[in-house]
């Protein structure tokens, strides 16, 4: 199915535009398919969990990570996620470690989205002091 198919199967209305009910019922439609045909790891998917609806973004990995984070140490791996979220997110670590970090997952899917990276943090200049007068 190509991108216009997609568009066409979600505007159940034929507007031309695809509203967020019929975006809901779409992805609905998906996890049903989904679990259906045995992957209910697939199914899983984007579902938010609870205190996570309407988080989008940096909030929306944070709690993904959160959730799949079973041991609480930080960091996902991979006897921790379905082997289909592995397979995807094993991509991020960063220092081939055989775990990824909070920070590597934002960082890769960053590099995904064409985002830049976070800068690490320069000190900033001491303007505290005045300086002295030149003479």
């Amino acid at each position: 199915m190509n991108a216009d198919d997609a568009f066409k199967k979600l505007d159940a209305n034929s507007d031309g535009s695809i509203s967020k009910d019929e975006f809901t019922k779409g992805i609905d439609q998906l996890r049903t398919r989904f679990a259906s045909m045995g992957r209910p790891e697939r199914a899983a998917l984007g579902a938010r969990g609870p205190g996570a609806a309407g988080l989008r973004g940096p909030q929306a990995l944070a709690e993904r990570f959160k959730r799949l984070d079973k041991n609480a140490d930080g960091k996902l791996s991979k006897d921790e996620v379905p082997a289909a979220v592995w397979e995807r997110i094993s991509q991020a670590d960063a220092n081939n470690d055989g775990a990824v970090t909070k920070e590597e997952a934002e960082n890769h899917f960053k590099q995904r989205l064409g985002l830049p990276k976070p800068e690490k943090s320069k000190p900033k200049p001491d303007t505290s002091k005045p300086k002295p007068e030149k003479k």
